[in-house]
Formats: C-alpha cells, structure tokens, sequence
C-alpha cells in the first residue's frame, strides 16, 4: 500500500457537498462502538490489528510486520480520497476499514479496493459488517463506479460477507502467493453502482459526504 500511496501523492478530488443528514459523521452501533473516519491518533492502533495478521495468518501476503510510520504516511496520502475507518469504544479500535487505489491509471479513478480487518478476539460482533456497510455508504457518495475486494482463501467468513454486501464473484487466480509454506489462492469480489451508460463524474473528497 505505501508505494501506492507514494505514487498517489499528486492526485486530488472535487465536488459538491452531500446532505449531511444522509451521511453523518459517525454512526452508533447497539453494543456501543462507534463508526467513525480514523483519526491521526488511531494509527498506532492500525499497525497493531493488522500485524497480528500479517504474523498469524495468511490473508496478509505481507511477509514483515508494517510501522506505524508506514501507516501514517499512507493515511496522511490516500486520506482525502479514500475513507479510513474505526470501529471504536472506550478508546479502542475492534476493527478499520479502508479504501486504496485499485490501480494508478487514469481510467480506474472510479474504481477502488476495499478492505476490512478485526481486531483478534473482537469477531463476531458484526464489526466487519458495520464497517463495510458504512463504507460502501461513502464510497457511493463520493461516485465510485467500482469496489473490488481481494480475498486470499481460504477465508469462508469473508466471502460470506461479501455475498451478503452485494459482491459479486470476478474470478480466482491460483497459486498467486506463498505464505506459511503453502501456495495460496486469491479470489476477487466486485460491486458495481451506478449507470454503466453514464459517463462519471468528480470522485468527491471524503470529507464532503462523510
């Protein structure tokens, strides 16, 4: 993700400003965790739920955990464009969603890649769900015509998930990583929004809808 978000440095967004009684700030959950946009002071946290991952599982092909300095440079970056979100109570985070570029050719601004990740022993809380529900609230908002989200498998929870969102299953390539002495593969999800007739306008900045 940093490289991309290095390469992204340049890119901005505009548009109009969305009713704020459709798009609210944050959104309460029933047992107590908010939804809200992440915060600068949210990072560590970030590094912290995505490393255990990266460490103990294989839906992360990274091979090392990443900083809190590398998480930061990508939010400060991708930000404005791309929703970073927190599942949060009591100060802590039991979850983060967040956009990135799908790719950095001109003709993908409106398509974007999801992801979604749970703090260890807060599953089952309907955390994921809540994250990807709101996000795909912005995401709408702001006018992407495509969200793409990659799963290495197996993982039954989050395909699951992504059916139940909407998603539709693009296809899965084989053998596409090794992680944790085995070959790994990878299935891709889309959700498509919008009249593919229509030609598109301005992604609008985070901030204006969310």
């Amino acid at each position: 993700v940093q490289a991309v978000a290095v390469r992204y440095v340049a890119r901005r967004a505009h548009g109009r400003r969305a009713d704020s009684r459709r798009y609210g700030m944050v959104a309460r959950m029933p047992n107590d965790y908010t939804i809200r946009l992440a915060e600068q002071a949210d990072i560590e946290q970030f590094a912290e739920i995505v490393n255990h991952y990266i460490e103990n599982s294989a839906i992360n092909f990274h091979d090392r955990p990443q900083s809190e300095e590398d998480w930061e440079a990508n939010w400060e970056v991708l930000k404005d464009r791309y929703p970073f979100l927190v599942a949060e109570k009591d100060g802590v985070l039991g979850g983060i969603a967040y956009a990135t570029p799908w790719k950095l050719r001109g003709a993908y601004d409106w398509t974007c890649e999801v992801t979604v990740y749970i703090r260890a022993g807060h599953e089952r809380q309907g955390l994921g769900r809540a994250l990807s529900e709101r996000m795909l609230e912005i995401l709408d908002a702001q006018g992407y015509r495509a969200i793409v989200a990659v799963i290495a498998l197996p993982n039954d929870a989050s395909v699951a998930l992504h059916q139940a969102l909407g998603y539709e299953h693009a296809g899965t390539l084989k053998s596409l990583g090794y992680k944790r002495e085995q070959w790994r593969d990878v299935s891709f999800w889309q959700r498509l929004t919008g009249d593919p007739a229509t030609p598109p306008s301005d992604i609008k900045p985070v901030d204006e809808v969310a």
